[in-house]
């Protein structure tokens, strides 16, 4: 009978626990080591833009932003004239930034919401990885989070950042819809395809001009025929460009043969 009721007071539990509502807004206090900042500023923005999304102040070593999250956004907040920042995911829950130091990102720890205990932990990855291990860890987190919030944490992480061009572009046609409409995913994509396609040892991308005379050209009129090329590109604004032209001429009239 006991282990009936035991389990009958663990199911009810559960299902409290299932049908719980969703919060509706969000909670964010922040704690501080000591009482220096008190009175300081404190600024939210999304880490993607200027954009402030609330201010408070410090007070009795505390801070607290309320509000309403219509969507979980990767965010920041710094305090004013100093080097104190963190980062969070504003979402609506109780969520908790507790600043061990004056040192950045490391010492803040957030957590009170599964999204925000996991970023804390992607940081606590990044904080320890190796060379060695960076792209099988890499893999290994972008395959659980290739499309939610935390990957676009991962996006501006070492776990991203540190990979070769390749494997960045790889891991960015491998997101899901939802990070891939993002603009900063596309705008990198784009860069990563150009910086791709034109590294050293890759065939020249052709383009199309006109010459002196305003006949229409291109560079794969030139290059491709068995001799050297070159192209310097320059604008009759800029006068550095304009006072190497007589080094031009001269390398042209040296090697024109």
């Amino acid at each position: 009978m006991k282990l009936l009721s035991k389990l009958a007071i663990g199911a009810t539990a559960l299902l409290a626990a299932c049908t719980a509502p969703a919060p509706t807004s969000y909670t964010v206090t922040g704690t501080l080591p000591d009482s220096s900042l008190n009175g300081k500023e404190v600024i939210m923005r999304p880490t993607t833009s200027q954009e402030i999304i609330a201010t408070t102040t410090v007070n009795g070593n505390k801070f607290v932003f309320e509000g309403v999250a219509d969507s979980a956004m990767l965010s920041m907040l710094y305090i004013k004239d100093t080097p104190q920042f963190g980062l969070l995911i504003l979402e609506n829950g109780n969520i908790t930034l507790n600043f061990k130091s004056e040192e950045v990102i490391k010492a803040t720890i957030a957590s009170g919401t599964e999204n925000n205990e996991t970023l804390t932990e992607v940081l606590a990855v990044c904080d320890t990885i190796s060379e060695e291990n960076i792209k099988a860890e890499s893999a290994k987190w972008f395959a659980k989070h290739n499309n939610d919030i935390i990957g676009v944490l991962l996006l501006t992480s070492p776990l991203y950042r540190a990979l070769d061009d390749e494997t960045r572009l790889a891991t960015i046609e491998g997101l899901g819809n939802y990070l891939k409409s993002l603009d900063i995913v596309k705008e990198e994509f784009n860069s990563l395809k150009g910086k791709i396609a034109t590294a050293v040892g890759k065939p020249f991308v052709d383009f199309e001009g006109k010459d002196a005379a305003g006949n229409p050209v291109k560079l794969s009129d030139y290059v491709g025929k068995g001799n050297y090329v070159l192209v310097d590109m320059w604008a009759s604004l800029c006068g550095p460009c304009k006072r190497e032209i007589p080094n031009l001429a001269e390398v042209h009239n040296l090697y024109k043969d």
